[in-house]
């Protein structure tokens, strides 16, 4: 079979112009070029694409078949050439993006919404540890992105703050650490479980070690979401991100502990790429998509805080 994209062009231009002539036009051939692209086809395909018998040259079954088929062909055809040329303009095939678990997926969900709804030949996965886990992900990966907390200077790494999230020190309603005398100084928390996402995922991030408090008894965790169902399930105290909890904290199932150190703890989030592999058209866009959903985010987090104090 030798079926070529120019026979399918030929036979797509005669069915939307409606003759042989006004498609002869269009592809700036003659008539006669015309007729021997579809008499080529036919033969390739051994297939009669026209009934000729009649004053005017009409689609056979056959050939309405061949015409929607094709049709296909070259629209598939057009997509391989956009892919072609996006790639020639710097677009990646795939861009691998790794994320804390602990900060808010809505900006980056938001963000690739934007970057999809774009049909851009770029694809991108995005993947979710915690901790320390995220830096062992992205490094094993070779991702191109990175979304973490508390990253330590490297010199190949370029660093981009994101806006700042809060923490709470929280427990349950009927917890009886709310019936403690506020404020609340360290030994008050002795006797009772603090509820952690596992120590050793933490190893080494400043944040994570200033949250640590130094009582006996433990419940560790693999992830915060989790962490959160044990919170609320009455089981002890503990750090929890604000945006993950809000509900909570609204229903009044969670109240924050009047802790004298402070019952709340800033963090400051942030995007990482690789200086020796600058992102290409695709990175660069899905980067800027993230730090403009994590503005409008951060922002109204902060009016829906405003709005709480303003009505309590």
């Amino acid at each position: 079979m030798n079926v070529s994209l120019d026979q399918l062009l030929v036979l797509d231009a005669i069915e939307r112009l409606g003759s042989f002539s006004a498609a002869a036009k269009e592809l700036y051939r003659a008539t006669s070029a015309v007729s021997y692209a579809i008499k080529t086809l036919e033969s390739s395909l051994e297939i009669e694409i026209y009934d000729r018998s009649g004053h005017k040259a009409v689609l056979t079954e056959g050939g309405r078949l061949i015409l929607e088929e094709g049709r296909a062909v070259l629209e598939r055809a057009r997509q391989l050439e956009n892919v072609a040329n996006h790639f020639n303009a710097g677009w990646e095939p795939r861009l691998v993006v790794v994320m804390d678990g602990v900060l808010p997926m809505r900006p980056p969900i938001k963000a690739l919404r934007r970057f999809t709804a774009q049909d851009l030949p770029t694809k991108v996965e995005l993947r979710v540890d915690y901790l320390s886990m995220v830096r062992e992900r992205f490094d094993k990966l070779d991702a191109a992105l990175m979304i973490t907390v508390d990253l330590p200077s490297e010199p190949m790494l370029e660093v981009r703050a994101l806006q700042p999230l809060e923490m709470l020190l929280v427990a349950h309603a009927d917890h009886p650490l709310h019936d403690e005398a506020a404020p609340l100084r360290r030994s008050a928390f002795a006797s009772h479980v603090q509820v952690l996402v596992t120590p050793s995922a933490g190893k080494g991030m400043t944040h994570i070690r200033k949250m640590y408090f130094d009582v006996p008894h433990v419940f560790e965790l693999s992830d915060f979401r989790s962490k959160r169902e044990a919170l609320v399930g009455g089981v002890g105290f503990g750090w929890m991100p604000t945006h993950m909890i809000q509900e909570e904290l609204d229903e009044g199932i969670l109240k924050t502990l009047p802790f004298e150190e402070g019952h709340t703890f800033l963090f400051t989030p942030q995007l990482v790429t690789r200086r020796d592999k600058p992102l290409g058209s695709g990175g660069r866009l899905f980067a800027e998509y993230i730090e403009e959903e994590w503005a409008q985010f951060a922002t109204k987090g902060k009016a829906k805080k405003k709005q709480s104090k303003s009505s309590a």
